[in-house]
């Protein structure tokens, strides 16, 4: 069963990989002359910017401290404000960071809920918890490092898009916890929780789509509006999971309730990536950074 399992997520995921690289390909060709279009356009414009906004750094260096006061940095960076900064962000990227934020909510949740669930099933002590967490651990950071090698800078025949490479971390995710909510066996939760290798890649690729929808003055919001996201999923997922799992367990004695609820959480950011249109956000990314110094003064 086991064996089963993790050959029918592995074929899924497989099928998804040669579905999406051919118009991986042919999107980033595209996506290369879109950008040589807008930046052959905006040049002009651009150049007269940079030089006032030179002009600007240049006669107003004497004020940087009084820019960098505290109640200057706290209105930038307050929570509130990266956040507000963060929604008005173009429609495929808040639909990213919505994703991202389903998806960190099943990563987070997980981490918080499977020591409990093992000890429960399979009688695994907090040797055996540890051992578990800190092998995927280096396993989602080694898919981290060998995938992004490998569909960014591989042999061209292995190359992906962001987008789609999003989409099959978060659908690898979706199927490693549906698979091990059907296992009866440790070996077989602990074989298939190394499809987390995959589950690793999401997080960086929507840390440098956030970065990209920012001009080059505002990326400390950027950087700090994915932390407020990652810090306000922090107080609640584990309360609510907690809670959801003590009443699985005690009232419908039905512990896997937590990997459908984690499945179903990654599958829905899957969905939700799915509906972004890769040309609009090619061309959301493409002109924020051409937006010019105005920018500076919406936050």
């Amino acid at each position: 069963q086991t064996t089963l399992l993790s050959l029918i997520i592995l074929a899924s995921a497989l099928v998804m990989y040669v579905f999406f690289m051919p118009a991986s390909r042919s999107f980033a060709r595209l996506s290369r002359d879109a950008k040589r279009t807008i930046s052959g356009s905006a040049r002009s414009s651009r150049n007269s910017s940079f030089s006032n906004y030179n002009t600007m750094v240049q006669g107003s260096e004497d004020d940087v401290s009084e820019k960098l006061s505290c109640t200057e940095l706290f209105w930038q960076f307050n929570l509130l404000t990266v956040l507000w900064a963060l929604v008005k962000r173009p429609l495929p990227v808040v639909l990213i960071v919505t994703s991202f934020m389903l998806y960190f909510c099943s990563l987070l949740g997980n981490a918080v809920i499977s020591g409990s669930y093992a000890q429960l099933q399979f009688d695994w002590q907090s040797e055996q918890q540890g051992v578990y967490a800190s092998i995927t651990g280096v396993v989602r950071a080694a898919g981290v490092w060998f995938f992004n090698y490998l569909f960014f800078k591989g042999p061209r025949w292995a190359r992906m898009e962001e987008l789609h490479v999003m989409i099959l971390s978060a659908f690898a995710f979706g199927g490693m916890y549906l698979a091990q909510a059907f296992v009866a066996s440790p070996f077989a939760f602990f074989c298939i929780g190394m499809l987390n290798v995959l589950g690793g890649l999401m997080m960086p690729l929507v840390r440098s789509m956030v970065s990209k929808s920012f001009d080059s003055s505002k990326q400390g919001v950027a950087l700090t509006s994915i932390a407020a996201v990652e810090a306000i999923t922090t107080l609640w997922v584990p309360v609510v999971l907690g809670a959801l799992f003590q009443y699985s367990v005690k009232t419908m004695h039905f512990p896997q309730l937590y990997l459908y609820i984690l499945s179903g959480l990654s599958f829905i950011a899957m969905l939700l990536l799915l509906t972004i249109n890769r040309t609009k956000l090619t061309d959301a990314l493409s002109q924020s950074q051409y937006r010019g110094v105005d920018e500076s003064s919406a936050i």
